[in-house]
Formats: structure tokens, C-alpha cells, sequence
């Protein structure tokens, strides 16, 4: 899976659910109801025990699996090897980029202020967390749009569903709901199916979210990491990375 198809993914569902549990059985059996209700893309934290097992697991059954709350650089690397297609953190660890790059998977560094937000970019990020979202404001999305085009923005903490829908509306790649909508453990799997269905009903058809999902933008996009890598290859005399990773699957 290359990163257009993951971009692609994320502007589809548009809720990308952040699976916290305290066992993997429990994590495993929340994501095969999530992919059963139309969630096939979720992100498995690093604090489920097992998660890369669980990783390589539910890629096998044809989902779209990243892990989050990544901490370092060399968890990247491991979770590509599980089959990860992204990770994600909650913050710019370093390395963090250049090891996704490496690695083949679409990093997702954190952020929150402008600062740390045209740090991930000039790192050559296309999609950023932006964490934690609940204390930030959707606005934030439309007046950084003009200063970092290329960057698209995945709000993610302490979002319910009352609020996805005014991150939709004002640009959002996707939006990462957790706790909102729970784990079988805590409410089964018909309440988290219903939780998922109340969730998806008030989903707005945002023109946003039509434009993200645009293959030609997602294209422009991804050409920005290709650009930093390509420069990246060349500082270090082409003997630091691979073949590009836009190119390269998983």
C-alpha cells in the first residue's frame, strides 16, 4: 500500500478510530467490528500488549493498520516489518521522518503549535496529528492552509462525536476518536456498533473532504515528501535512503 492509497483511505472514512485497550484480544475483536460497520483503517496504539503482533494481524485480514503513540524512530521500523502502513505520534520524535521514509510508511508526526507544525513539514510530513485537538479550535485548519499548503492536518484527542464534524467541514484530512467510541471490553460489540453508527450518521459530506479525496491533490501532496526525499538523497550523496518511498509498497 503506498501512500496515495493510505491519504486515500483516510479522506474516505474520514474517522480513523485510535484503538487503546489493555489486552490485544480485546483490541483485535473492537477493530473486526470497526472494519464490519466501514472502519477499515485504524490505528493501534503502542500501549496495547502485543500490538505489533496485532498489527501484522489484522493486516493479514485486510485492514489498514497503523500504530500510534509511536515514541521513536526505531518503533518505525518495527511496524512497517508487522505491516503497518503509518504511524503515528503524539509528537516529532527524532528521526522520526527520515525512518518512515526508510521505512515505507506514512509518518504522522504530532503537533499543536504553528512552530511545531512548520517543523513537520519542512521535515517533509504531508499529514500532521494535531494533538491534542480538543483544546485547539477547527479554525486553526483554515488559517494555516495558505502558509502550509502541502500539509493536511489529522486532529486527533479528546474529540467526540459532536465535534468531528466541524474538523470535517473546515479541512481536516480525517479525525481520530478513541474513548468516544470505546472497545467490545467495555460495551460489546453491539454497543460499539451502534456507537460507530450514531458517529457515521452525523458525518457531514464536506466539499473538503470531496477535494482531499481528489487523486490528483492526493498526488500533489505525496510529491512533497518526494521532493524532500529526493533532496535528502542528494545532501547525503545517495547513500542514506532507498528508492523513494511514494513508490515503494507494503
Amino acid at each position: 500500500m503506498n501512500h496515495v492509497d493510505v491519504l486515500s483511505a483516510f479522506a474516505a472514512q474520514r474517522v480513523i478510530p485510535v484503538l487503546r485497550s489493555s489486552t490485544l484480544a480485546d483490541a483485535l475483536a473492537t477493530a473486526r467490528v470497526l472494519a464490519s460497520e466501514g472502519l477499515a483503517a485504524v490505528e493501534l496504539t503502542t500501549s496495547v500488549p502485543d500490538v505489533l503482533t496485532g498489527v501484522e494481524t489484522l493486516r493479514r485480514e485486510g485492514l489498514v493498520v497503523g500504530l500510534g503513540t509511536v515514541r521513536d524512530a526505531a518503533t518505525v521500523g518495527a511496524a512497517a516489518q508487522a505491516g503497518a502502513a503509518f504511524v503515528v505520534s503524539y509528537f516529532h520524535p527524532e528521526e522520526f521522518m527520515p525512518a518512515a521514509r526508510e521505512s515505507g510508511v506514512l509518518g504522522i508526526p504530532g503537533a499543536f503549535t504553528p512552530h511545531e507544525l512548520q517543523a513537520a513539514t519542512s521535515a517533509g510530513a504531508t499529514l500532521a496529528k494535531l494533538f491534542p485537538a480538543w483544546q485547539s479550535s477547527p479554525r486553526l485548519i483554515q488559517d494555516l492552509a495558505p502558509l502550509m499548503p502541502s500539509l493536511r492536518l489529522f486532529p486527533s484527542g479528546g474529540l467526540d462525536a459532536s465535534a468531528v464534524g466541524a474538523w470535517l467541514d473546515a479541512g481536516a484530512a480525517a479525525v481520530g476518536v478513541g474513548s468516544d467510541l470505546g472497545t467490545v471490553a467495555d460495551h460489546g460489540s453491539d454497543g460499539v456498533r451502534e456507537r460507530v453508527r450514531t458517529l457515521l450518521a452525523v458525518l457531514p459530506q464536506t466539499r473538503a473532504q470531496q477535494a482531499f479525496a481528489d487523486p490528483q491533490l492526493l498526488a500533489d501532496v505525496v510529491s512533497a515528501e518526494a521532493d524532500h526525499r529526493e533532496a535528502e538523497h542528494h545532501k547525503t550523496g545517495g547513500a542514506l535512503f532507498g528508492p523513494l518511498s511514494v513508490n515503494r509498497t507494503i
